[in-house]
């Protein structure tokens, strides 16, 4: 593999990637599947309270278990998540590019194999921990995983088909 194909499969299995995320966090399952608490000033002056000792806190009461991440209202802006939302798209185009050029002397199938096998483990070792020890919705936890799995899997084969040959 050659550094020029390295860089354009970085490029736009980045760019397919971004947008691959954007349709499919949309769904039902994505973003939707978390339920936003619209009137709790209590929790609120609860979570403000534990912002000075970091950024998460677990809130354990005979009633209900939150885990809560908390941030100054000014950390969530638009423009840094999809910035920060690209640059972790394009990290992941370019770790797959490597993956499919270390990996040429294998058939395309088996290339393809090796990607949804890294899915599964990146679903299996994220996803669904938070589904078990955060209680993240399962629906999340699953879409998220399906989404992940087949955008890398498309990716992948558009890389192997038209860039990295």
């Amino acid at each position: 593999m050659e550094w020029i194909q390295l860089l354009i499969g970085t490029v736009v299995g980045g760019v397919l990637l971004f947008i691959w995320s954007g349709i499919t966090n949309n769904l039902p399952w994505g973003i939707g599947s978390i339920a936003n608490i619209e009137q709790a000033p209590e929790l609120g002056e609860a979570v403000q309270k534990q912002l000075d000792l970091g950024n998460r806190a677990l809130f354990l009461s005979d009633v209900v278990a939150a885990f809560v991440v908390a941030r100054p209202k000014s950390y969530y802006s638009i423009p840094r998540y999809f910035a920060l939302e690209f640059a972790t798209q394009l990290a992941v185009a370019f770790l797959l590019s490597l993956i499919i050029g270390l990996t040429d002397a294998l058939t395309s199938e088996t290339q393809l194999s090796l990607i949804v096998l890294i899915g599964l483990i990146a679903s299996f070792g994220t996803l669904f921990q938070y589904w078990n020890w955060w209680g993240f919705p399962a629906r999340l936890a699953l879409g998220s995983s399906l989404n992940l799995v087949i955008g890398w899997t498309v990716v992948g084969f558009i890389l192997m088909r038209f860039i990295i040959v």
